[in-house]
């Protein structure tokens, strides 16, 4: 490989971000607010949840061909991101897709869950209007048994009994690791305040108490002074922190947002008007603009998210429910805290999704050309090399659409899959129990030049099966024996009868003798020779062998052949 070099510039990579369990505590709401136990059940719910009438799993399915309806909330950059992330897992896997918005309306949503039943799709992807009041959307869908995934915004914690998982940012844990970072930029003491994200939305409380319950278990020195919702609105963002700098003063240190960059722009415009850029700010991000405000020291660290990888997630655990896999309860996107230290490798790496196919793969392999399947591979790394990171289920699945390609060739080749491979917990293990991912890609890689070859050679072996047909079928008449075709051929007699019979399903001499006569009985049909001499043209040198092989292929003597002949002509001629 030309490029193989590429694959070491992964550095984010293969994220596996599934938390563990803690054991829920006694009564949750009876711990103050800044206690992360308060919390319990709006974070882990989606983990312990029983689920209720989950349509069964058919394993001998596939993604292609299915229908995904997507319910969004729409009218937001973000939303924009994820609508395309899902598009692009859905082209990959020839997957149809339609979007339904519902402009932030619960209303709308309920007429579009009834329209999106209406249509029967194969299964449903929902972000909930208002996470506090959606459980009869989930309900409703979950009654026609129709498969849904749930999916960015925390749902109230009756959903999950209807789902067949949730997908999305990790608020609680993103913000838990951002207060960690906000503490030791703020050297563990001072004060702070937090622009809060949407009432309704569960990012309304996991990006507030994710982070207070952070700090008062690390920092307990570091005290919040007030938390306030500005609706997402940068005016009111900025009329907001104004009214902060006159009640609080020199006294506030620090300043969270729970918003991306716009909300960031409007909260620094008002530090610059109070000479306050001395302030500690963090905030969450998930577009290029808030790296530039980051390198501008415009604010100090970002929890990242990015709304094209939340909607391939979403789509690719569609995508592995049609295959038969296992769905876990909770796929979280993966967890990323944007300094200026780390800045630039986001800088330098794409936000989307890569757009993968396989159709160079599937060509390469038809033509047996193995430098095709290099160059492949080689676009491949180059490509995956770009992405910022890429999630194990998203890498799973095209993995697994790789090997379908592998199979797909085998079987065209006339191979069975046992043939070829062990056992399927070989198959497993060799595509997912790697190291890294690029490992696993260099199976499949070197898998495909093995298939490959072994269709080299089967073509070969076909090639020279076929040149001894076209020998015997010219050659018939003249002594024809396994080993002296063997020796004209230049291999050896016991290989060329072990591929003879298994191209043609017969042996070498079973062939011969039956195309000696099928000639021999167009003689008898159409000549007036005597058996003998029709034994002899026809290459049989001894008249009674031929005898004796007539009838056995045929069922009568050449004799009895004739007679019939002349009855069933005489049945036919006028009287």
């Amino acid at each position: 490989m030309g490029k193989k070099n590429d694959i070491g510039k992964m550095r984010i990579f293969w994220i596996k971000d599934q938390k563990s369990l803690p054991p829920r505590p006694e009564n949750p709401e009876s711990y103050p607010e800044h206690d992360i136990r308060h919390w319990y059940d709006q974070e882990y719910a989606a983990f312990y949840t029983h689920k209720r009438n989950i349509p069964p799993q058919r394993f001998d399915d596939t993604p292609r061909g299915k229908k995904v309806i997507c319910i969004y909330p729409g009218n937001h950059p973000y939303m924009d991101d994820l609508r395309e992330g899902a598009k692009k897992v859905a082209v990959m896997y020839g997957i149809e897709t339609q979007f339904y918005t519902t402009s932030w309306d619960k209303r709308l949503q309920t007429k579009k869950v009834e329209d999106a039943i209406a249509e029967r799709p194969d299964l449903i992807i929902m972000v909930p209007e208002n996470t506090n009041s959606c459980e009869d959307h989930y309900k409703r869908i979950n009654k026609e048994n129709i498969p849904i995934i749930c999916s960015n915004s925390l749902p109230e914690p009756a959903v999950y009994q209807h789902i067949l998982a949730w997908t999305g940012p990790d608020d609680w844990g993103q913000y838990r690791l951002l207060a960690r970072e906000f503490a030791e930029l703020m050297n563990y003491s001072g004060n702070y305040v937090i622009v809060r994200h949407m009432p309704g939305s569960s990012s309304y409380n996991a990006r507030t108490w994710g982070f207070v319950s952070e700090l008062n278990l690390i920092a307990p020195e570091i005290k919040l002074l007030e938390a306030e919702t500005s609706y997402l609105d940068p005016l009111f963002t900025e009329k907001l922190v104004g009214t902060w700098l006159d009640k609080f003063g020199d006294s506030i240190h620090g300043i969270v947002s729970s918003g991306g960059s716009p909300l960031q722009m409007a909260i620094n415009n008002v530090l610059i008007d109070y000479n306050r850029e001395d302030m500690i700010r963090v905030s969450v991000g998930s577009c290029a603009k808030i790296f530039d405000i980051i390198q501008q020291g415009g604010v100090h660290a970002v929890a990242y998210q990015t709304g094209d990888m939340d909607g391939a997630l979403a789509m690719q655990t569609a995508v592995d429910w049609f295959s038969g896999f296992k769905i876990e309860p909770v796929r979280f996107l993966p967890r990323f805290i944007v300094t200026r230290k780390n800045v630039q490798d986001f800088i330098e790496k794409k936000d989307a999704v890569p757009v993968l196919n396989d159709e160079l793969l599937q060509k390469s392999i038809e033509k047996m050309d193995i430098k095709g399947v290099d160059i492949f591979f080689q676009d491949l790394f180059a490509s995956l090399s770009n992405v910022k990171f890429i999630k194990e289920e998203f890498v799973r699945g095209y993995i697994i659409q790789l090997f379908s390609v592998l199979i797909q060739n085998l079987k065209k080749s006339g191979v069975e899959l046992h043939e070829f491979f062990d056992d399927y917990e070989g198959i497993y293990k060799h595509l997912f129990d790697h190291q890294s991912i690029e490992q696993s890609f260099l199976w499949i890689q070197s898998t495909a030049k093995e298939i490959i070859r072994l269709m080299q050679k089967k073509f070969s072996q076909l090639n020279t099966v076929l040149k001894v047909i076209d020998y015997v079928d010219n050659h018939y008449t003249s002594p024809i024996s396994l080993k002296t075709i063997a020796d004209t051929f230049d291999v050896s007699p016991a290989y060329l009868g072990q591929q003879f019979k298994k191209e043609k399903g017969v042996s070498f001499s079973n062939y011969v003798n039956s195309i000696r006569i099928e000639k021999a009985s167009d003689l008898l049909k159409n000549t007036n020779l005597s058996a003998k001499e029709i034994a002899l043209s026809v290459g049989f040198s001894d008249h009674n062998y031929f005898y004796r092989i007539y009838k056995k292929y045929t069922g009568i003597s050449p004799t009895e052949f004739r007679e019939n002949l002349y009855l069933q002509r005489a049945e036919k001629s006028p009287e």
